[in-house]
């Protein structure tokens, strides 16, 4: 390879952004095949702070001062990944399924950059493969993003895993989110779990009133958030939505949890006409994002 260190990014189905149970082994085996080139160093994955992550912004000159793009990674990308871990590139592949194959496109990219540097193509023999592990997830029927045009401006949003967009997570593993604007706002959190339940995450008993600097990240849990995001069944894709504005937003139904955070009782699509027709009045500046990551459980393959 023409670099020394890289980070093993994440393993996708098709253009879905999701994993499976097989993403994650294929994940591990990327890892194992990886470290065994010489000369070529795997590097670990660095514990993630707010701090962390708005000095690789402000460092960088890149990401919430604009939308996302080839030039201008978001946060959550394998390549601003790999920057954060200190590698030189990221290995990330997307994966489909044929009747008896399965094809792996497997992408070499520059950290930082998003570049391409290098790519290469597997085929698996499907027969191979132990039927107990899944190959094709549950397709999330997220709904499509549509930005209000906001006479007040628009919000610029990076939001993300601690391990970048989309990762698959295991049983028993924590996860935590960040989320970063371009403007001072308020920010709401909502997080949908695997069976479609709504959880408010922003503002919360501890947080107060959920206003925020331009260019900082937030992380939930954060330090003073005496409650974590264990991964447990149910299993499957998890979500989480930020909205943010320049003014307060109107509270959402819902019953208060003993761990400090709120039970949406409004559909997802309730929440986002709510959000969005706010988002649309006159003054406003509003943003909204959403990343999704894939849980599954513990398996003798791990």
């Amino acid at each position: 390879l023409s670099v020394k260190t890289v980070s093993v990014g994440p393993v996708t189905y098709g253009s879905t952004m999701q994993g499976s149970s097989f993403a994650h082994v294929l994940q591990q085996i990327f890892r194992q095949s990886l470290t065994s080139i010489d000369g070529l160093t795997v590097v670990a994955p660095k514990k993630r702070s707010s701090q962390t992550l708005s000095q690789a912004i402000h460092t960088r000159g890149i990401g919430l001062q604009s939308p996302a793009s080839d030039s201008n990674p978001s946060i959550g990308s394998a390549a601003m990944q790999a920057y954060l871990d200190g590698a030189e590139a990221a290995v990330e592949a997307t994966y489909t399924v044929h009747t008896n194959e399965v094809w792996v496109n497997i992408n070499l990219k520059e950290a930082g950059t998003d570049i391409l540097k290098a790519a290469s193509t597997a085929v698996i023999d499907r027969r191979t493969i132990p039927r107990e592990i899944v190959m094709v997830p549950q397709l999330s029927d997220m709904p499509t993003y549509q930005a209000p045009s906001a006479s007040g401006g628009s919000i610029n949003l990076e939001l993300t895993s601690h391990h970048g967009d989309g990762q698959t997570y295991v049983e028993g593993e924590t996860i935590s989110y960040f989320a970063g604007m371009d403007r001072a706002a308020y920010l709401v959190l909502i997080y949908k779990d695997a069976e479609n339940n709504l959880i408010q995450l922003l503002p919360n008993r501890y947080s107060g009133r959920g206003f925020y600097k331009a260019g900082s990240f937030i992380e939930v849990p954060g330090k003073q958030d005496p409650f974590e995001f264990v991964i447990q069944a149910p299993f499957g894709i998890e979500s989480v939505w930020a909205f943010a504005a320049s003014r307060p937003f109107p509270a959402l139904h819902g019953t208060q949890l003993q761990n400090g955070l709120t039970l949406i009782t409004e559909s997802l699509d309730t929440v986002l006409n709510k959000m969005r027709a706010f988002g649309n009045t006159p003054g406003i500046s509003y943003g909204e994002k959403n990343t999704s990551v894939t849980t599954v459980a513990k398996s003798k393959y791990e």
